[in-house]
């Protein structure tokens, strides 16, 4: 059998953020954290900009090991997050729809 080829993501800068169809990555700080029952958003700043990126969290479809790690986000910690960015629905222009 063949192994599962690895798939290849595109990193972008939070300052060129544009909604896309594809998975991104986004490498980082996190400078806040807002947890609720079903989801959690998370501020993310990659130093290109003063502004960070909101990432959202849901909490459906992972594991409770996920969910762990999830809660153990404090401002400050270092974070990969992958996922679409697509319009926000809230003040910011765009947000990261996080798959991981």
């Amino acid at each position: 059998s063949t192994a599962a080829e690895p798939q290849i993501l595109k990193r972008i800068k939070t300052v060129d953020a544009t909604p896309s169809d594809e998975d991104v990555a986004i490498k980082g700080w996190v400078r806040t954290v807002r947890k609720q029952k079903t989801l959690a958003f998370v501020e993310v700043n990659d130093g290109s900009s003063l502004s960070g990126i909101q990432c959202v969290l849901p909490f459906d479809g992972i594991d409770e090991a996920s969910k762990a790690e999830i809660d153990k986000l404090t401002t400050g910690c270092s974070v990969e997050v992958v996922g679409r960015i697509v319009e926000s629905q809230g003040k910011q222009k765009f947000e990261v729809s996080s798959s991981s």
